[in-house]
Parts: C-alpha cells; structure tokens; sequence
C-alpha cells in the first residue's frame, strides 16, 4: 500500500466521535492524537500559572487583526500620542502584549502622518526599527500601496531576501517584507501595479523581487499571459534564471486556485527536474485547505526523501487558515509516519497561536528525536509570553541535551522578569547548565541593562566563565560608552580583572579606532590575557591597518600563536595591498614554507 495511502472521506466528525483535547479538534478514538497530560514539575523551576495563552483572559492575539476588533482605539491619533503608545509598547516586557500595543499604536494614526512617522523611526537604531518599518508600511499600504511601495523602493538595501510564492517567504528587504504590499495594490489596481512592476529596471532588486508574485496574481486572471510573461524574463542579467523559474512557478500555482485539472495537466507534462519538485510542493501547499486529496497526490509524486518535508509545509500551510480540518485530516492517516509529518506541520502552525494547545499535541507524537525537536520548537515560541513556564516545561520534559534550549530561553525570562530569573539562575546545580546560562544572560543584558549584567556577574564564582563574563560585558559595554568601560577598568584593583576589561574594549575599539586599539593593546603586561585581546581585534584591525595588526600579532609570546596570527593578518593584508603585503613576508622571519604559501595566495 502507498505510504500516502489516505481516507478518502468527507473531513467530518465520524458518528459517536467526541470532541476532546486541543481546541476542540482531536477525535476520541483510539488511532486520533491524544493530548498527554502535562508532568508534574519538580525542578528548580515551575512552570507558571497555566501556560498562559499569547493574549490576556485566554484569547489570542491576532496581529493581523488588530485595530479591526474589540478593545482597539480607531480615532486618529496626534504623532506625539502616537509616540507616546510607542514608547508604552517598547516598555511592556511581554512580547506578544508588546507586539498587540505596537499594532493599536499604528492602527490609530491616520495614513497621512505615516510618512512623517517612518521618516522619524528610521532615525532610531534600536532593536524595533525594522519591526515598526514593516508595520507602518503595512498600514500605509491598506490605504495606498503604491505610495508604501515607492517609499521602500527608496531605502538604502542592506540586505535582500527572493523567495517563491508559497512555502519559500517572499520578497523581503532590509527584513520587509514587499510581497504583501504588492499583493495589495494589484488587488486594488490590477493594470496600474503591473505597469509599475514592468517598468522597473531589468537589473532592479524589485523587479526582480516581484515578478513571481506578479505572475501568480496574474495567472489567477489570466493563466496563460503569467505563463507567457514569466518566459519573457532575460536570463541575461544576473539572477535571471532563478527569477524565470520562481515566476514560471508562480504562474503554475497561481493557475492552479482558478482552474486546478488544468494546472495539474500541464504540470505532468514537464520534466522530472528541481523546477518540477519545487512545483508539485507549492502547489500541494497553496491546494491544502481547497482540496486535500489532490494536494497530498502532488506529494505523492516527490521522491520519497523529500516527501516528509513536505507533508509538514501540507500540515502548517492548512492550519493556519483551519487547523481543526488540518488536525482531522491527520488523524485520519492510516501510515502513522505520514500522520506524524502531517501534525508536525499543524503544530508548528498553532504554535504561533496556542502555545499550550501546541505542546499538549506535540507531546502525544511518538517519542523519537523528531518529537523532541517539535517540542523544542513549540517551547522557543512559547518562551516569549511565558518563558519561566517554558523553561520549567523544557527541563522536564525533553530527554538528552537541553542546555542550549534552556539557557537561550533563559533571555526571554530575564527580559520579562529579571529578578524571577536571576532567583532561578541561582537555584540551578547542573554546572554546565549554569555556566551557559550565564553566557547568555551576560550577553544579554550587558547589552540592555549594564547594571543588571554587573549585578550578575557579582554572583558568579571565579573561573573561566567569570573571565568570559567580564570581557562580554566590557565588549558590549563599550560600544556605546567606552569612557565608562575604562573607566570600570581604571577601579579594578586585581591587575588581571583589568585586563580582561581592557581586552573586551580593544575587540570594540579595533574596528573603529584601530590605532587607539593598538595602543590600549600595548599597555598590556605581556601573557595569555594579551595575546588574547590581540588576537579578537586583529581581523577587523587587519582590514583597515595591516602595519598595525601585524605589529602587534608579532608582539605575541607564543611562539606558534605569534605564527598563526602573523599568518592571518598577512592573508587578509594580501587581498587589499599584495605588494606591501609581499614585501612584508619576504623581510619577515617566517620559515621558508610558510612564505612560499602565503606568497601562493596572491
């Protein structure tokens, strides 16, 4: 029997069937998932009280809906109040609170002022620049997308992201998201947004960016002019094969939601290559929620390796639109690994809406590393509305290593409720646990909150983990207020303490300032602290002083760390100025060989 053998049924509850479990949506007989139910919690930590829910008193927040429901102020809002409920959002610890306050924010600002209020946070460097950017323009598009569109078209790319059409993201930069606002416009003004998208320079990051998405609208309309346009597309400029593919892509499976026989007809008659793959996947995720069977017989024609991934894109692609129908559906599945990828997808989609309901189904699959993976993705999300319950959860339930989950949970709790996590963090008696933990909550508030870092790194004991702890801390600490970090290290009365602070500074200092880098390095007592500093800074100090960064890797003690270190710097200084690099190696005391390879890289 095919391993993607399926009930061919209607996706109703069966006569008799009762309703149990998660939200409603897991039949009560044997062969459907059952919740298991949640262990009593004996360590260190608990979980807190209940896994709460993303939203306050039980309900979900959902973003894409903010501002249209209860609870939302919708009068226009002066940009000082508006400033004024962005900074409340900033404070709430909380994140998908924050993110709720964020959307009422901008829900309440009249489209006019979003320009002046972009132009306002573009200025900020915090960590929600991108965020508020992508949300403004969002609202601006609901009223004007092709002015939200004209607007990002002008931002300074820092980075660029060119997925597909389903399953493979979208156009994204700078983290922004471009295809929605696009989607939006030719929705509203189908001839005016393709004229705009067609008119773009062929070498342009948007033209490129949006093709796939214009020829999946326009095959939702026109079948046969998206497929014609999509092999209109040069392969001349670069990147324009993969923008070909991915617009030919687009077409198919935009054809596909109008007419699907039709679709799936000239798809069978096309090569069994990558493209076909990429295809049939696309389609099976864009067909879920209209017609499962025919969805899960594209899938049936991926080689067999690649199917699993699949059937949990089929899963997460269905429940985010239904996921009783997604989670009826699996337990319908009479090959249990089928049923298994299926639930994978549909947890990872409720995740994003029902933390707890997510768990309870994850914990029912069978217990493999596959499960605890699941697991482990379920409580990332879970950390950012209830990180202790996480964190108490994650120590008791998963088997094997966890200490990376935990202590990268640890910065969601420490965030939310300092003091709560510090009682914790000091509670721990697994050794290794702690010192990660540390690690990252060191990182994390050296960067946040200087003080609180100070504060923690007083309880930590001597050791290794110390010594890392203060140089994080000076590191971070120093690139925004390198006065106060020498100035820490000018009221150490243990010559070593210091210099690890002076060491942490260098690292910052070496990209900016490499000669007062190379100074500071100087000042050092000669030891492993030393070469240490020295070697951190000598890449980003390499980069824009060669003379420098070999100077000092050539003050190292060690003998075979000097060597290594003269050896970097010179490959780096060889890609920038290979004369004076040369020049260097042959006047160098280097041995033989090692000259004749550096000099082979030129």
């Amino acid at each position: 029997m095919n391993r993607l053998q399926i009930l061919r049924s209607i996706l109703l509850l069966g006569a008799g069937a009762t309703v149990v479990g998660v939200a409603g949506y897991r039949y009560s007989k044997s062969s459907a998932v059952k919740a298991s139910p949640a262990p009593r919690v004996v360590a260190a930590v608990a979980p807190g009280p209940g896994l709460k829910e993303a939203g306050e008193n039980g309900k979900t927040i959902n973003l894409a809906a903010t501002g249209k429901g209860e609870g939302v102020t919708k009068a226009p809002s002066t940009l000082q109040a508006f400033r004024d409920r962005i900074m409340k959002a900033k404070a709430e610890p909380n994140i998908p609170k924050r993110m709720a306050l964020l959307s009422e924010a901008i829900q309440t600002l009249d489209p006019s002022q979003i320009r002046e209020a972009l132009a306002e946070f573009e200025m900020n460097r915090d960590q929600f620049r991108t965020r508020l950017r992508n949300m403004l323009l969002s609202r601006w598009g609901e009223s004007d997308p092709k002015a939200a569109l004209d607007y990002a078209k002008g931002l300074v790319f820092e980075s660029a992201s060119f997925g597909g059409v389903y399953g493979d993201g979208g156009f994204e930069i700078n983290g922004l998201s471009i295809t929605p606002l696009f989607d939006s416009w030719f929705k509203k003004d189908f001839p005016a947004a393709k004229a705009w998208v067609e008119g773009l320079p062929a070498d342009s990051w948007f033209r490129k960016g949006l093709l796939p998405s214009l020829a999946f609208d326009m095959a939702q309309k026109d079948p046969v002019a998206a497929l014609n346009l999509a092999r209109t597309i040069s392969s001349d400029q670069a990147g324009g094969d993969s923008v070909r593919r991915k617009s030919i892509s687009g077409a198919i499976v935009g054809w596909s939601l109008k007419d699907t026989d039709a679709a799936l007809a000239y798809v069978a008659q096309l090569p069994d290559d990558r493209t076909k793959i990429s295809i049939l996947e696309s389609m099976s995720i864009a067909l879920a929620p209209k017609d499962p069977d025919k969805a899960i017989n594209l899938i049936e024609q991926i080689p067999p390796k690649e199917q699993n991934v699949s059937l949990r894109k089929f899963g997460s692609a269905w429940a985010q639109s239904d996921p009783k129908a997604a989670l009826d559906f699996a337990n319908q599945q009479t090959d249990p690994e089928v049923k298994s990828e299926i639930l994978k997808g549909v947890i990872s989609a409720m995740s994003e809406k029902d933390s707890k309901g997510a768990l309870e189904l994850a914990q029912s699959l069978p217990k493999d590393y596959k499960r605890d993976g699941t697991i482990y993705t379920v409580l990332e999300k879970l950390s950012e509305s209830d990180p202790k319950g996480a964190v108490g959860y994650a120590m008791n339930l998963l088997s094997g290593e966890k200490s990376s989950l935990i202590s990268s949970m640890s910065v969601d709790w420490i965030s939310n409720d300092p003091q709560g996590a510090l009682a914790w963090y000091g509670s721990l008696t697994d050794t290794k646990l702690k010192e990660q933990v540390a690690h990252n909550m060191i990182d994390y508030l050296s960067r946040d909150d200087v003080a609180k870092s100070l504060d923690l790194l007083d309880k930590m004991p001597p050791g290794d983990v110390r010594n890392q702890a203060i140089s994080t801390i000076a590191n971070n600490w120093a690139r925004t207020d390198q006065k106060a970090v020498l100035d820490w290290a000018n009221q150490q009365t243990d010559p070593e303490v210091k210099s690890r602070i002076l060491a942490g500074v260098i690292r910052t200092m070496s990209v900016k300032d490499p000669n007062s880098a190379f100074q500071l390095a100087q000042s050092l007592p000669s030891g492993n602290i030393r070469d240490y500093s020295i070697n951190r800074s000598l890449g980003s100090m390499a980069q824009s002083d060669p003379r420098s960064a070999i100077a000092l890797a050539s003050g190292i003690t060690d003998a075979n760390g000097r060597s290594m270190a003269q050896q970097n710097v010179v490959r780096i200084w060889m890609r920038n100025d290979s004369a004076a690099a040369t020049q260097w190696v042959n006047s160098s005391s280097l041995p033989q060989d090692v000259k004749a390879r550096l000099l082979q890289q030129k």
